[in-house]
């Protein structure tokens, strides 16, 4: 299990480094029937995704994945505003869209625990009365 936490946990970070490399650099065109919008969804849903993993297998607790949705409004923030260091432009309409990316990862991942009965609360049996 500590392999797939690593391993888990280094997809996250290669992943992270590979899409702020790709905001940071000049504008690039995105592949052919994709818009900037839905790159930008696309680029933080994933993010979303293998965070909640990552906070899910290093911690054990499903509950704590959503300390990933402050972390991704700033994090989307400052890519935003970085973006104009390197000739780029800084949209808030991008901004919502990596938001709404990260929701929807949450959700999904809220979703699945849910269906998987993992997020079903236990109910202890009431000792019998004597």
């Amino acid at each position: 299990m500590r392999h797939v936490r690593r391993a888990i946990l280094f997809a996250w970070v290669f992943y992270w480094v590979g899409i702020f490399t790709l905001t940071h650099l000049p504008r690039l065109r995105p592949p052919a029937g994709v818009s900037d919008k839905t790159g930008h969804l696309l680029a933080f849903f994933v993010w979303g995704l293998l965070g909640g993993l990552v906070i899910r297998h290093q911690s054990g607790r499903w509950d704590r994945i959503w300390w990933l949705l402050p972390l991704g409004l700033v994090y989307a923030a400052l890519d935003e505003w970085t973006q104009p260091l390197v000739g780029r432009s800084c949209e808030l309409a991008d901004w919502r869209m990596d938001v709404a990316g990260i929701m929807a990862a949450l959700a999904v991942l809220s979703l699945a625990r849910l269906m998987s009965g993992r997020g079903k609360p236990t109910v202890e049996p009431r000792p019998a009365r004597t």
